[in-house]
């Protein structure tokens, strides 16, 4: 692996995590994955980023698993026990908000990034398939809890044990996206909801509200209250409610301060020390 197959550039407070092995339809190799958690880990950990915009390079946006590693693995038989899979959450394991601005195929383990994001924009060219029952395999990386949480378990059953195509179209209606837009147009919405977020909401309570989710899809009700109750006693006497609250009074843009690694978040997050950038 070169470290050109996943790019991660930051403009303003967006960082765009770019897939980059056009050639391969953007394939995952274990190396490959692993550049994809380490920029995710120091996008969550730099301060200067407020959102994050994960996307890919060439007429696909992720094809799942590269053909020649998959390969390797089934003539391993026996041995493919000991294969190493990252127990990561990638998008949905960072505080900061997420979105992918799908291109073109999306299968397998490419689905698993998509829907970890918090926001999904599709190109009308995307289509989506979880492929794994045509390989041999069940959804990996957590696809089914994903694709249940997020289209139901009608749905999910029906794309897990099909394997079937997906348009956008139909990606859209059934919640699996959230908007579709032209080819051209994808990149541009993708920022447009980032710099929205990045320029009007606080760090912290964009980082509470992303935990308050995923926690609600696991616990009790009687749980979340009692979490949530404490979540906004906390921001209620936070630096970034009084300045909220400012900036409403005197009809300015809000000043936030950056999220660090040390605010509020679940253990389920990323939260080492910002790494040093190359």
């Amino acid at each position: 692996m070169t470290e050109d197959e996943v790019l991660c550039d930051v403009e303003g407070n967006i960082a765009t995590i770019t897939l980059n092995r056009p050639q391969k339809h953007n394939a995952v190799t274990k190396t490959s994955e692993q550049a994809l958690i380490d920029h995710l880990n120091w996008s969550d950990n730099a301060e200067s980023v407020r959102a994050i915009i994960l996307t890919a390079a060439g007429p696909s946006f992720c094809v799942g698993g590269d053909r020649s590693w998959l390969a390797s693995i089934a003539e391993g038989g026996a041995a493919a026990e000991s294969i190493e899979h990252p127990n990561e959450m990638f998008g949905a394991g960072v505080r900061k908000p997420v979105v992918a601005a799908i291109n073109g195929r999306c299968a397998g383990v490419g689905m698993v990034y998509a829907l970890t994001a918090d926001i999904r924009i599709a190109a009308r060219s995307a289509v989506f398939t979880t492929a794994f029952v045509r390989r041999g395999l069940a959804g990996g990386r957590g696809l089914a809890w994903y694709l249940t949480h997020v289209i139901g378990h009608a749905r999910a059953l029906d794309l897990l044990l099909s394997g079937r195509v997906v348009s956008a179209e139909e990606a859209q209606r059934i919640g699996l996206v959230h908007a579709i837009v032209d080819d051209h147009e994808l990149l541009p919405r993708a920022r447009q909801w980032a710099g929205d977020v990045a320029a009007h909401c606080s760090p912290a309570a964009m980082a509470v509200a992303k935990r308050q989710v995923y926690d609600a899809a696991t616990d009790s009700l009687g749980t979340v209250l009692d979490r949530l109750l404490n979540d906004q006693r906390e921001l209620l006497s936070s630096p970034d409610f009084k300045e909220g609250i400012a900036s409403l009074i005197e009809r300015r843009p809000p000043r936030f301060a950056p999220l660090t690694s040390a605010a509020t978040t679940s253990s389920t997050y990323i939260t080492e020390q910002e790494p040093e950038r190359e």
